[in-house]
């Protein structure tokens, strides 16, 4: 089963230019335990822009369009990006995917079956982002609660971690 993780603003901007536009210790430390030894699938761009480089202690799969040219830094040898022409297979084929982004790639999966778990680092702030993502994790297709909050208006950035699961049509006695 695959899970998504993702740190949105008030009004689900998730980025500005390839870029995350805050700078919050405690999401990165939370987005590391999360994906710590696990296989992370992103896009090509959060790939070249966000990333940059692979994540250690994680398997760094991007998602590629065989019929587009695909970047030469992500092609190298020896380069610690693995390429993956269909979602659904490595969806198939890895069962702790964690899926890291983008904002495609989000909207793509989130109605997956497979996908199964959602972490979601809500900002209490607004930023000047450009990529968005603004679903909302809601029952009765998911249940979820808290993993942490910060509430401190004299340092930093507020946020807080929502873990939700996705609710099976079976276990609420219901046929899909």
């Amino acid at each position: 089963m695959a899970t998504l993780i993702v740190a949105r603003d008030q009004h689900g901007g998730i980025g500005r230019d390839g870029e995350l536009v805050w700078h919050c210790p405690e999401d990165l430390q939370h987005f590391r335990s999360v994906t710590n030894n696990k296989t992370v699938l992103m896009g090509v761009q959060t790939a070249l822009t966000c990333i940059k480089k692979p994540l250690t202690d994680r398997n760094n799969w991007v998602l590629i369009d065989p019929a587009r040219t695909t970047p030469p830094t992500l092609t190298e040898p020896d380069s610690g990006w693995r390429l993956v022409t269909s979602v659904y297979d490595a969806l198939k084929s890895e069962p702790d995917l964690v899926i890291i982004g983008g904002a495609a790639l989000y909207h793509d999966l989130v109605y997956h079956p497979l996908v199964t778990d959602a972490y979601v680092t809500e900002l209490h702030h607004t930023y000047e982002c450009d990529r968005f993502f603004r679903y909302k994790f809601d029952y009765p297709a998911w249940m979820g609660g808290i993993v942490k909050q910060r509430i401190d208006n004299e340092h930093g950035a507020n946020f807080t971690i929502y873990h939700y699961r996705k609710v099976s049509h079976a276990a609420m006695g219901a046929t899909p």
